[in-house]
């Protein structure tokens, strides 16, 4: 597993390395509560061009987001499974479907949520809170 320091000023740099070297199109984010893992995403769209302002979709479970700059991508979709109750609950929000098309980006909070079948194809990212402007990033 690699860790590393990443600083807000640097954030924005590590966001984009990360996006140019991910093998697939899932990341599971796990890290305390205000650890950044909705920062993250917001510099990740910054790198993808999104023009809209990303926030936590904590309440409505999801948000996706149109992405035209990439040659990858066509949409990014942010998951927070915190509030997620049961296997019913992939259903009703076609959480297996999204995983499984190819050209979304997927973030997802709270990970351990949605059980280990459903996120074997995610990649894992931890978030650490080491000081108030730098985070550990383990992946």
């Amino acid at each position: 597993m690699k860790k590393v320091k990443v600083c807000i000023e640097n954030l924005a740099e590590f966001a984009r390395e990360l996006l140019d070297n991910l093998d697939g199109n899932c990341i599971a984010l796990t890290g305390n509560l205000g650890a950044g893992k909705t920062r993250f995403v917001q510099e990740v769209a910054k790198n993808l061009d999104i023009k809209e302002r990303v926030i936590s979709p904590t309440f409505v479970i999801m948000k996706e987001y149109k992405i035209i700059s990439d040659k990858r991508f066509k949409k990014l979709v942010h998951i927070d499974a915190y509030r997620l109750q049961s296997e019913d609950d992939l259903k009703v929000f076609k959480i297996k479907e999204i995983l499984e098309n190819s050209e979304n980006l997927i973030f997802i909070e709270w990970p351990e949520r949605l059980g280990q079948e459903t996120l074997k194809s995610c990649k894992k990212l931890s978030i650490k809170n080491i000081s108030e402007n730098c985070r550990e990033f383990s992946y």
